[in-house]
């Protein structure tokens, strides 16, 4: 296995995971605030100090990348990326469900992709089953109001696999809750 490293810059918050693969140094980039679900923006090769390689770069070497590795190094080096803790968790979940008393409006499916969002970001690859847990629904439910905010421009797809951001629609859905009139309704129906 080759050695890794992950380096955070502190002026632009990049965050690159270098491998050492044979004379070559790999480094993978990805942006601030980048989607973790997603590769990385960018990838570049250099020749390690006092390495040469008379061939130049291989496809060999492209193979040895360990994209998997990298992605885990990069998850790790995001702020907040613990799991919730229990508090927290049923606030969220207390919000997801009075939202849903309202249906499957916007602000709700706003909030869905949020957690969403941030399912991923702890490293969760198949969030669904939490998100219904946190809903009080079952996943297909939960598979289909994310479906719903996909179609609604609310979240974004990564084919394939967990993963997607809100979007500015989402964003601005979110700027306009007051999180402290929905904790005291929440709070005066118990």
């Amino acid at each position: 296995m080759e050695e890794m490293t992950v380096h955070v810059n502190p002026m632009n918050g990049e965050v690159n995971v270098k491998q050492a693969i044979g004379p070559w140094q790999a480094w993978l980039t990805w942006s601030q605030g980048a989607d973790p679900g997603q590769g990385p923006a960018s990838v570049s090769f250099r020749l390690r100090e006092g390495e040469t390689a008379p061939g130049g770069l291989s496809s060999t070497v492209l193979r040895r990348v360990d994209f998997q590795r990298a992605g885990e190094l990069f998850r790790k080096a995001q702020p907040k990326a613990e799991g919730m803790t229990d508090k927290r968790r049923q606030r969220h979940a207390e919000r997801l469900q009075w939202l849903l008393k309202e249906g499957v409006t916007d602000r709700y499916l706003a909030l869905l992709a949020f957690e969403y969002q941030q399912a991923v970001a702890r490293g969760n690859h198949a969030p669904t089953p939490e998100l219904a847990d946190m809903a009080g629904k079952r996943p297909e439910t939960i598979r289909g109001h994310l479906k719903e905010a996909r179609r609604r421009e609310l979240l974004t797809t990564v084919k394939g696999k967990a993963g997607g951001a809100r979007t500015a629609k989402t964003d601005e859905i979110l700027r306009g809750f007051d999180w402290g009139a929905i904790d005291r309704a929440i709070r005066a129906s118990k």
